[in-house]
């Protein structure tokens, strides 16, 4: 799914991906979030790893878990979640399979979003990450999100 967001040269279609700034393109958006055929397209990612951490955090700090999602979770226990269970949850796919399932022209970090839209609105539901140790389970992360760290290192900074 697409946000279309109107910016100095013209609508761009954003494909919204979950934790990468959907809600800050929800609240910028120009129109529906269709297809839109003849327009650009583009997308925002970030490192995975990073990507879970706000995941966990955003569930931890506003009490709101997925209904497959234990709520009693320690960070062990959410990566356990991740690796070993139902993938339902689209906060866990891979970015690599949004950009698979919903094209795009070019692919930006997170990080370049407000200048490449140039958006005149605040972030929403900027989450308070909480310190975790990254390094439970990192190698089976870093394989289940193999194509989303190939995106990055193929970025243009």
């Amino acid at each position: 799914m697409y946000s279309l967001i109107e910016t100095n040269k013209g609508v761009i279609a954003v494909l919204q991906i979950t934790k990468c700034g959907s809600q800050t393109l929800r609240s910028a958006e120009y129109g529906s979030s269709v297809d839109p055929v003849n327009t650009d397209k583009i997308a925002f990612i970030r490192d995975p790893i990073d990507r879970l951490v706000s995941f966990y955090s955003f569930q931890r700090q506003f009490e709101c878990f997925p209904p497959n999602m234990p709520e009693s979770l320690t960070w062990a226990d959410f990566i356990d979640w991740v690796l070993d269970g139902d993938d339902l949850d689209t906060h866990i796919h891979p970015i690599a399979k949004f950009i698979d399932d919903y094209p795009v022209d070019r692919i930006y970090h997170l990080s370049q979003m407000t200048g490449v839209l140039r958006l005149q609105c605040e972030r929403q539901h900027v989450t308070n990450k909480l310190l975790v140790d990254t390094s439970y389970r990192a190698k089976e992360l870093k394989i289940k999100y193999t194509d989303d760290y190939d995106l990055l290192n193929r970025l243009e900074w």
